[in-house]
């Protein structure tokens, strides 16, 4: 059963995921690259995101996360505001009117739109430096220089919905 969750999960995460932070405020982005797997004898959810993003300042407070997975195309629009439009400047959950429910772990929401929830808290981060990838890489996703951090969340709860309703 696990195999089969961790394929849904990862196959979700390729067409588009939901990664929520909570601080003052709630923050809601896309993410479309992740790792799912075990480290540190413990599972493990990695999540990349550039420094740029609001989203890397309030990770770097919070130190939890929520990603929360659709597996049917029915939330096309809302993925494409949430990976197009700042939490900077605007609240990504007024103007995609996704629902926050209450996560059980941690103080980021869960979409309750979506089918797959992990709730993480993180254990670890790696900085992206130019040296860490090839030549061919770097040109393709960092001409610019605006790196990745990589997050290592502890899955603290995951939550799927019934398959009845996949």
């Amino acid at each position: 059963m696990y195999n089969e969750y961790a394929k849904l999960a990862l196959d979700g995460i390729q067409k588009g995921a939901f990664l929520s932070v909570s601080n003052d405020i709630d923050n809601i982005m896309t993410i479309s690259w992740g790792n799912l797997g075990f480290m540190w004898r413990k599972p493990i959810i990695t999540i990349m995101v550039r420094y740029s993003r609001f989203t890397y300042e309030m990770l770097e407070k919070s130190k939890e996360f929520t990603l929360s997975i659709p597996l049917k195309d029915t939330l096309k629009k809302e993925l494409s505001i949430c990976g197009t439009t700042s939490g900077r400047d605007s609240d990504k959950w007024e103007t995609t009117g996704l629902t926050k429910v209450k996560a059980q772990k941690v103080n980021s929401p869960l979409v309750g739109e979506c089918d797959i929830h992990f709730e993480c808290k993180i254990i670890g981060t790696l900085p992206m430096t130019e040296g860490m990838l090839n030549m061919d890489l770097n040109e393709q996703f960092y001409s610019n220089g605006d790196y990745h951090v990589f997050y290592y969340g502890e899955i603290l709860g995951t939550y799927i919905k019934e398959e009845k309703e996949l």
